[in-house]
């Protein structure tokens, strides 16, 4: 939900760490920090614990997708 929310309001580019040629390296890093803690609030606890050192959006997201898949991985085994 968080990321049909971040593409509706056209604030998504964090989430995959693509920064556009046009944009300032000060405007990117504070977008990337806002959109941070936007998802950062969205998430339990438990996980929000797990990601808390991660300092950009793309690391969080790949440090999230990382807790997802493992279990999935073991399973199938």
């Amino acid at each position: 939900e968080i990321e049909d929310y971040l593409h509706a309001k056209k604030l998504h580019q964090p989430l995959f760490g693509i920064k556009s040629k046009t944009m300032k390296v000060e405007d990117w890093i504070l977008l990337d920090r806002q959109i941070l803690r936007v998802i950062k609030l969205t998430l339990s606890r438990s996980v929000a614990h797990n990601v808390m050192k991660e300092k950009t959006t793309a690391d969080l997201i790949k440090a999230m997708s990382g807790m997802y898949e493992k279990p999935l991985a073991n399973n199938k085994v």
